[in-house]
């Protein structure tokens, strides 16, 4: 089961998708044409770089000091 929270922040509505996970890969396609393309492509890239930045800290700090 994959639950997707989204954020439409033209009307501050909070739009909840559940899928199975076969039907995600089509379904989030249909949905990020749906809304506002670019808002939603902003969003994700800043959720994407929040992440990345995430990722590299953990790893630089899980690695032992040289």
């Amino acid at each position: 089961m994959v639950i997707l929270m989204l954020n439409n922040h033209c009307n501050n509505h909070k739009i909840r998708i559940i899928l199975s996970p076969n039907k995600a890969a089509t379904h989030i396609m249909r949905t990020i044409i749906m809304f506002n393309l670019n808002q939603l492509h902003t969003e994700l890239q800043r959720v994407m770089v929040m992440a990345m930045v995430r990722l590299r800290l953990h790893s630089v700090q899980s690695q032992p000091p040289l």
